[in-house]
């Protein structure tokens, strides 16, 4: 506890507000009854979001390069590095099943 006693008052006040968001949300959530309301709530909450993230980047290369694989009995383990942006390399493990016979989905 701190010496003033008010320790806790940002964060209870964060809670609070992501609560109310929260609780709001759900009110709008639960008066969608149509396809059409739904898609109107999605372009919504697209807009909002676009409006915070501001504009997407262009789609660039992500000139990629394998820097090494490791072998395992049932998968490879691929060490990856790819550009999210030009010139902002980031590094990544992918795991390939062996036997893969078609297209996967990847996280």
């Amino acid at each position: 506890m701190s010496r003033n006693g008010y320790g806790h008052m940002v964060l209870d006040d964060i809670v609070g507000r992501a609560r109310d968001r929260r609780e709001q949300r759900r009110q709008l959530l639960a008066g969608v009854r149509t396809r059409e309301q739904a898609l109107a709530y999605q372009a919504r909450v697209r807009r909002i979001i676009a409006r915070a993230c501001g504009r997407r980047p262009p789609k660039t290369p992500l000139n990629v390069q394998v820097t090494g694989v490791i072998d395992k009995r049932q998968y490879r383990v691929e060490k990856v590095l790819y550009e999210s942006r030009p010139g902002c390399v980031v590094s990544a493990h992918l795991y390939v099943p062996k036997n893969l016979q078609c297209r996967a989905p990847a996280v």
